[in-house]
């Protein structure tokens, strides 16, 4: 039963890392971690969006109601649509009081509509930028694989030379 379980776990995390490299693989599809509780509790800072492009197979058209991500002053911010007029759209964080003070342009700022969330996943990539994430999350465990490489490679040429 421990087995099965295991290998479950393995396919699962195979399948979110698969789904994630193919984000970030397509065009049409991106990734960002969130930085402000503006959206909260829609999702809040330290979780990843997943956004695609408005109107694709997996993604609503811009509409009031739906979320989207925008550049503004080369900042990225994702909030929800309150109303659209022709070209600008207004937005407003789920979290705050006030709608933004700004219209945002459909055809210029906007990056994609918001498709789901990752919680916390932000939070390790940010970890992984890290000099000590980076030693424990990248280095350590390819140290960790080439000692197994080299051990096997040892023992093959152990094997060979006993027979020989």
């Amino acid at each position: 039963m421990g087995r099965i379980i295991k290998i479950m776990g393995i396919v699962i995390l195979v399948a979110i890392v698969a789904g994630l490299a193919g984000i970030y693989f397509l065009d049409d599809y991106d990734a960002y971690v969130v930085k402000s509780d503006s959206m909260k509790p829609t999702f809040k800072s330290g979780d990843m969006v997943v956004i695609g492009s408005p109107g694709s197979y997996f993604t609503k058209d811009i509409a009031p109601g739906e979320i989207i991500t925008f550049e503004r002053n080369n900042n990225l911010v994702t909030h929800r649509i309150i109303s659209a007029e022709g070209d600008k759209i207004y937005t407003k964080g789920d979290n705050q009081e006030e709608p933004d003070p700004w219209a945002v342009s459909r055809f210029f700022d906007v990056k994609g509509s918001y498709m789901f969330h990752i919680p916390y996943i932000g939070l390790v990539s940010n970890f992984i930028k890290t000099k000590t994430g980076w030693f424990l999350c990248v280095i350590l465990p390819a140290a960790c694989l080439l000692g197994f490489i080299i051990k096997d490679i040892v023992k093959e040429v152990r094997q060979h030379s006993i027979y020989s």
